[in-house]
C-alpha cells in the first residue's frame, strides 16, 4: 500500500469510529444518534487532516483542490 492510501484509510477509521461513538453518546442523551454521528465525522477528519499534515492526505493531484 502507499503511504497516501494508508493516511487516508486511517482518516477514515478515526472518523467512523468517532461518528459511532458520538451516535451511541447522542442516543443515550434521547438525541437522534445521526446528528453526533455527523458532528463527530465532520470534527475528527479535520482533526486527522491537520495530525497528519495537508500533504498526507492530498493523494493525487487531481484531489488536491479537495484539500485546499
Amino acid at each position: 500500500m502507499t503511504d497516501t492510501l494508508l493516511h487516508t484509510l486511517l482518516a477514515l477509521l478515526v472518523a467512523i469510529v468517532a461518528a459511532r461513538l458520538v451516535g451511541l453518546l447522542f442516543r443515550a442523551l434521547n438525541q437522534p444518534p445521526v446528528i453526533g454521528e455527523i458532528v463527530a465525522g465532520i470534527r475528527s477528519l479535520a482533526a486527522v487532516r491537520s495530525w497528519l499534515g495537508r500533504a498526507a492526505l492530498a493523494g493525487a493531484s487531481r484531489w488536491r483542490w479537495v484539500y485546499s
